[in-house]
């Protein structure tokens, strides 16, 4: 099966990348500007995305929904049939609080208005062109190649260097819609999205 990755250099994606190659497939990094024409059929994943200190700048925001808007109709362009998109389970906690008047918005959701909208629009163009269209939610992933910032790697690296003796860890009060997933886990859900009938 021929697979176009766009983001294919970060964490997941590359991951995902590594995973798909194993399988036997042929990957092709969505960044390139050389694409198999016409032989159709093809999956194209979407995971580049403005993250980090972009997470909270609206600009980058809009930039990153405009981004995978272009990649789903360069997907439709190269006759893929099924375009797999990389959402966030923050998508769901902002489209509750858009409903709330009293609701306080943090800046960083910004990030999750964008991916929300990202999703409803590349859902109503796909239709438009009779592609498939996947939102595969992500929560948390971890594991090697992850950032030292993320929860489970900044609380490990603290434990490890001994900051949690000096003082304790501070955590939240825990009632965000958190889960976990390990890497490996989420990459090999990812390819099965792709595979599936």
């Amino acid at each position: 099966m021929n697979v176009v990755i766009s983001g294919s250099r970060g964490f997941i994606g590359s991951a995902v990348k590594k995973e798909l190659e194993v399988r036997g497939h042929c990957v092709i990094d969505g960044n390139e500007r050389i694409f198999p024409s016409g032989g159709g059929g093809g999956i194209w994943y979407h995971f580049k995305w403005y993250v980090g200190s972009a997470t909270s700048d609206i600009n980058a925001q809009v930039d990153s929904v405009k981004i995978a808007l272009e990649a789903l109709e360069k997907s439709h362009a190269i006759g893929c049939k099924r375009f797999i998109f990389a959402g966030s389970i923050m998508e769901h906690e902002v489209w509750k609080l858009s409903w709330r008047d009293d609701a306080e918005l943090r800046a960083r959701d910004g990030y999750a208005a964008a991916k929300y909208c990202a999703s409803v629009m590349l859902k109503s163009r796909a239709q438009e062109l009779g592609m498939e269209c996947i939102n595969a939610i992500i929560t948390n992933i971890y594991g090697p190649g992850d950032r030292k910032t993320r929860f489970i790697m900044a609380t490990l690296l603290k434990i490890k260097y001994g900051e949690a003796r000096i003082a304790p860890l501070r955590f939240s009060a825990g009632t965000q819609m958190y889960d976990f997933i390990y890497i490996d886990d989420a990459v090999r859900a990812f390819a099965e999205l792709g595979e599936k009938d």
